[in-house]
């Protein structure tokens, strides 16, 4: 008989990540982190003309005191959202995926038979597991630090949006909390290169 591609860490890692990678993407709804519509045809109205964000635009002269034009100011969103594209490509899938690969080379390097099942070190073995998949919603923490950083210039046309979701502008908080989603994985290296 064969051996198998994935050994039994490995799928509880994979099943476990997948799910959790959905849901953290889900819950990106209303932070417009891939505005692929509007980088593609602009302002665009449901008849099809370009339109302009009025108080957009006044809130963006009021706040930054710069000067843009009506003609300038499509221009420049299109710059935020190909900013805010790029940053969320390599911040939300690109990490990730990357994170993924190297958690599942990680358990390859354990054998786990149905025996070790019952043995009493299996628990916080499967917490470790687990844990590890929970390191996507470091990426979530990580992007929504980098909202707060870096809101008037990259996320200025939804800050109505994120102010009425909730959204915490305490940065450190953000990136604490992203770091400690990444504990889980840093013991399961110790874990598995100490034992």
């Amino acid at each position: 008989m064969s051996e198998p591609l994935l050994n039994i860490a490995q799928e509880i890692f994979l099943v476990l990540f997948s799910i959790l990678y959905g849901v953290m993407l889900q819950s990106l709804i209303g932070l417009q982190a891939f505005p692929l519509g509007r980088l593609r045809r602009g302002l665009v109205n449901r008849e099809g003309r370009l339109e302009l964000f009025k108080e957009n635009f006044e809130e963006y002269q009021k706040t930054y005191g710069k000067k843009v034009t009506e003609k300038t100011f499509d221009k420049w969103l299109v710059g935020i959202w190909q900013k805010r594209f790029a940053l969320s490509l390599v911040l939300l899938n690109i990490l990730p995926l990357v994170y993924f690969w190297g958690i599942l080379n990680l358990l390859n390097k354990i054998t786990i038979s149905s025996q070790f099942l019952f043995y009493p070190d299996f628990f916080p073995y499967v917490i470790l597991v687990f844990g590890s998949a929970l390191g996507v919603f470091g990426f979530y923490r990580f992007y929504h630090a980098f909202i707060t950083c870096n809101w008037k210039s990259l996320f200025c046309d939804i800050t109505k949006q994120l102010e009425e979701r909730g959204t915490s502008f305490d940065a450190s908080v953000n990136v604490i909390g992203g770091c400690f989603y990444f504990l889980p994985a840093i013991l399961l290296l110790i874990w598995i290169v100490c034992f």
